[in-house]
């Protein structure tokens, strides 16, 4: 099991459920600790909101609450495995253009995403 820790967000991957609790809690502590300690925003209202996760903190702590007012404007960020991950998003970014641009058919835009995304993302067992 790892945990992918990004400056926004955490992520867990597992492959099996034996030891999940353990490390939700584990995510549940870096949660507490990232936005405190840098200012990062949570990236859902729940954390943000609730006394069992950061709501004390913004209340306790209201300059903190300049980031999190910006909460309604916030949009998905897809983060792709690997040193290539800006390449995948692009690579589905060009091919949606396309679509909308009217140069390639829905059908063939993503068909040529799907094998730049596979060429571009690390190979995995």
């Amino acid at each position: 099991m790892t945990i992918a820790v990004r400056p926004e967000h955490l992520r867990l991957y597992a492959r099996n459920a034996a030891g999940l609790p353990a490390h939700v809690e584990r995510l549940e502590f870096l949660g507490s600790v990232v936005v405190p300690g840098t200012g990062y925003v949570p990236n859902n209202e729940l954390a943000a909101k609730s006394p069992q996760y950061l709501g004390d903190f913004y209340k306790k702590n209201p300059l903190f609450l300049a980031g999190l007012s910006q909460m309604p404007r916030m949009i998905p960020w897809y983060a792709f495995p690997g040193s290539n991950g800006v390449r995948v998003t692009q690579a589905i970014v060009d091919n949606l253009a396309r679509v909308i641009d009217q140069s390639a058919k829905p059908d063939q835009a993503l068909e040529d995403a799907a094998r730049e995304v596979k060429r571009l993302l690390p190979r995995t067992n």
